[in-house]
């Protein structure tokens, strides 16, 4: 029981480390599309896009997965709410929880649309 407990904790904050990550990677991707990301800045970055993506991978394959009730799929976990986010399903507990992410990820998002 402490081990489940330990599990969403760890993982739930593992989760706010991957909202922080996709935050500055946003802010990377919004310095590019402007025209002002240096090489420099740009490696400087790259660890922090790696650590991310990678991040991303595991909370999306072990955590997202077991929370949705729904089997790992390849992609990110902004990917997956997306397609919950589309679902034509209206009583969807995962449309639910993508509309709630929506308000969170899409103003950092250069394009202004994640979810």
């Amino acid at each position: 029981m402490v081990y489940v407990f330990l599990y969403f904790v760890v993982n739930l904050l593992l989760m706010v480390v991957l909202y922080w990550c996709f935050a500055a990677i946003a802010n990377f991707q919004r310095i590019k599309l402007n025209g002002l990301l240096t090489k420099t800045a740009w490696v400087l970055a790259l660890p922090l896009v790696v650590f991310g993506f990678l991040l991303d991978f595991w909370l999306n394959l072990f955590f997202v997965s077991v929370l949705m009730l729904d089997p790992f799929h390849f992609g990110t976990v902004s990917q997956r709410m997306k397609k919950y986010n589309d679902d034509h399903q209206e009583l969807s507990f995962r449309k639910a929880t993508a509309k709630w992410l929506e308000p969170l990820l899409d103003p950092l998002d250069p394009r202004g649309d994640h979810v």
